[in-house]
């Protein structure tokens, strides 16, 4: 898989633990029917990393969107752990707590525009997708 050699060495750590709780899919059918980075799916514990469009948007940037997205969708890999496998549930860390930068405020609204019951658990998934030792903390703490 072409995502694990962008990888740095923490979400590298991040990636041993997901692999045994979920499936990970690199350019999944999902990443070329919808403008997305990353998907999370609970029903098959699968998550999908699309580096193709990422390569093709933001060749720069590639590494750091890569990183950027295995972490997200790891955030909810640990609210779908906490949900029992069945949906996503908000890990409970107060908003306040996770002040978003602008661009992140942009996303969110972006994503909640197109589902609303997405905004508490994409505002933790947005926060910590630049913490990479706190997502490996979730991820540990809620799947294993």
């Amino acid at each position: 898989m072409d995502y694990i050699a962008h990888l740095n060495p923490v979400e590298q750590q991040v990636q041993a633990l997901v692999v045994r709780a979920a499936r990970v899919v690199e350019d999944a059918p999902i990443c070329y029917q919808h403008d997305i980075y990353g998907h999370f799916n609970t029903r098959g514990m699968w998550m999908a990393i699309c580096t193709g469009r990422m390569r093709a948007t933001e060749p720069w940037n590639l590494r750091r969107r890569i990183n950027e997205t295995f972490l997200h969708e790891a955030v909810h890999l640990a609210q779908a752990c906490k949900g029992g496998h069945r949906y996503l549930s908000a890990l409970g860390v107060k908003r306040s707590d996770m002040v978003l930068d602008q661009i992140r405020q942009a996303d969110l609204r972006r994503i909640v525009a197109a589902d609303r019951r997405l905004e508490s658990i994409d505002h933790e998934a947005l926060y910590y997708q630049d913490k990479p030792r706190k997502v490996k903390h979730m991820v540990h703490k809620y799947c294993f």
